[in-house]
């Protein structure tokens, strides 16, 4: 009978460890395990560190003063849901604000993080939320651009000296 993986409902750190550790004892294999395995640990590990990015960025923006929860105005530091309070509060967040909290908490980024910590440290804070499209807008975005192409070739055609087949007009000379 396959082995189970026994969760400590308590801790979510105890199951992103236990993971880690058969991902990296299937290394080198080639085996569904090892790929189901794999795509576990790097899924655990991208969400772990955007939640702790997410709290870096309500701590540095202090969006504390203005949280609900209480335990979050007395730590003087996100303590409840990161993302919660990041997405409303983002839009007054002024971009060279961002962009410099970025650059100071990659410039804090020790040399033997992971790939995926990293790439996620990487984000801009409003980068941990899709943007939402409306699928018949994306419908309408390429129907556009097809009559767009469509008519700059035909434009292309009419204005091109050779004519729309592409074959040079045949000069003759009155000259006999």
């Amino acid at each position: 009978m396959k082995e189970r993986i026994k969760l400590d409902p308590k801790s979510v750190e105890n199951f992103n460890v236990e993971i880690r550790a058969r991902a990296k004892a299937e290394v080198g294999k080639k085996t569904l395990r090892a790929r189901v395995l794999r795509g576990v640990d790097y899924l655990a590990r991208f969400f772990t560190e955007k939640e702790r990015m997410q709290r870096y960025y309500c701590t540095e923006f202090r969006f504390w003063r203005a949280c609900d929860f209480r335990r979050c105005r007395r730590a003087r530091a996100c303590e409840g849901n990161p993302a919660q309070c990041l997405a409303p509060f983002m839009r007054w967040v002024p971009r060279p604000v961002q962009l410099a909290a970025r650059k100071k908490m990659m410039e804090a980024t020790p040399l033997h993080f992971g790939a995926i910590e990293r790439k996620v440290r990487a984000m801009m804070p409003l980068d941990f939320w899709r943007r939402r499209r409306n699928p018949l807008l994306i419908e309408h975005e390429i129907a556009e651009a097809r009559r767009r192409r469509e008519f700059d070739k035909t434009m292309d055609d009419s204005w091109n000296p050779y004519g729309p087949d592409g074959l040079a007009p045949v000069l003759r000379s009155r000259r006999r």
